[in-house]
């Protein structure tokens, strides 16, 4: 096929758009192998060691892979045209393996998403092995199945020639169904029910007991604000699941065009090539825009570290242990005990402690922070929870997940 003058600047367009997401990915990647390597960037190091840090790398391959095939079209507008081969296989198979692997990348985050805020549930490490094995696997057997096992001499290549670039051709069009859109039309579907029942979640109209789900009548002012203890014991998994969740809500939203365009052209319509290209570059700058998210978000899941401080006017919740608890929330509130809203306090086990460099002081066990009901009035303000925890003479400071020591020894 060849190319007419406007369109070879369409996709000119294209291939800026993946060269964006290309550098954007290469550097992220780039940054986070010097911080884990150097020990630098407290933040990034301890992302990676987590089992979404995993699961983002993976998304954001699949993302590096969809550039280089869009990058690769730089062939098609030196030559002005497209033509089968071996080049064309590679980008049809780069460009298959690169869109499913991105929409099952989104799934499983908006899965993990989902179980952490509903049901506090953490993934194990075997299962995070067994989930990065099968997905990969998956993505690569559902790209070589189509050559290998679905391609028939009467249909012809299973990749070749499709329009301005190269993949699964138009005889296979049950196989692009099946083997492709129905993967993004799926992801798509399950962020935007995920994304739905976080949003009421954060709201308070969803509640989980056990693995149940309650729905709840929140008047409008008390929306969007937990009780203290629950705020507590949930502020850091809210800001977690909230901060997750705009991976594939933003791949929704990229592929959204794309998806249109492909709608009207399967029900015979002429799609102008113009929203074809403007949907195809929306599609090339995921990588750009999954970078952004993790700059912006990049201190999701901070390491809880504490520091040792003076402190007073503490509540004994623990023999030997002293805790005093503020929490803030997007707006002031009093919660008394003359309105029958109780307030509550973090009783703590008798607590572990591992010398780590610096002085810094890491809590063993802080997967479970049990909540305990006190009569006494709290004020919630601000938007952000700092508890401080007092050891005979030495007190602690736990204060959005990341502390030092306050005075050095």
């Amino acid at each position: 096929m060849w190319y007419l003058p406007y369109e070879s600047h369409g996709i000119t367009a294209t291939i800026v758009a993946s060269f964006v997401s290309f550098i954007s990915v290469t550097s992220l990647f780039s940054l986070l192998a010097w911080a884990a390597i150097t020990g630098r960037g407290p933040t990034e190091r301890p992302f990676l060691k987590t089992h979404i840090g995993a699961y983002f790398l993976s998304l954001m391959t699949a993302d590096l892979s969809q550039s280089i095939g869009g990058i690769m079209n730089i062939r098609w507008i030196d030559a002005r045209h497209v033509s089968v081969g071996r080049f064309c296989t590679a980008q049809a198979a780069i460009k298959q393996f690169s869109n499913v692997g991105a929409a099952l990348w989104s799934i499983i985050i908006a899965i993990h998403t989902f179980r952490l805020l509903f049901f506090n549930s953490h993934t194990s490490d075997v299962t995070c092995f067994v989930t990065l094995v099968v997905i990969w696997g998956g993505i690569i057997t559902i790209v070589a199945v189509g050559p290998t096992v679905i391609q028939t001499a009467s249909k012809g290549e299973y990749f070749g020639i499709t329009g301005y670039w190269c993949w699964i051709t138009r005889e296979y069009s049950v196989e692009r169904l099946c083997l492709e859109y129905l993967f993004m039309f799926v992801s798509a579907g399950i962020s935007l029910i995920v994304y739905t029942l976080v949003f009421f979640r954060l709201r308070g109209n969803l509640i989980a007991e056990g693995y149940r789900i309650k729905v709840l009548s929140v008047n409008s002012s008390r929306a969007w604000n937990l009780e203290a203890g629950r705020a507590v014991m949930e502020s850091n998994t809210m800001s977690v699941a909230w901060q997750l969740m705009w991976y594939p809500v933003s791949y929704t939203f990229t592929i959204l065009p794309i998806t249109v365009s492909r709608w009207v052209e399967f029900s015979g319509t002429t799609v102008p090539f113009e929203v074809k290209m403007f949907a195809s570059v929306v599609f090339m700058l995921s990588g750009f825009v999954n970078t952004l998210l993790f700059i912006a978000t990049r201190r999701v899941i901070p390491p809880i570290k504490l520091r040792r401080k003076s402190t007073s006017g503490t509540s004994n919740v623990h023999p030997g242990i002293s805790i005093k608890i503020s929490v803030h929330a997007t707006r002031t509130q009093q919660i008394s005990s003359a309105n029958g809203d109780p307030s509550y306090v973090i009783a703590l086990p008798s607590p572990k402690f591992s010398h780590i460099e610096d002085q810094a002081y890491e809590l063993d066990d802080r997967s479970r922070l049990p909540s305990v009901p006190e009569k006494a009035e709290s004020r919630l303000s601000g938007e952000s929870t700092g508890i401080s925890v007092a050891t005979g003479k030495d007190g602690y400071d736990l204060e959005d997940g990341l502390c030092r020591d306050a005075i050095p020894r």
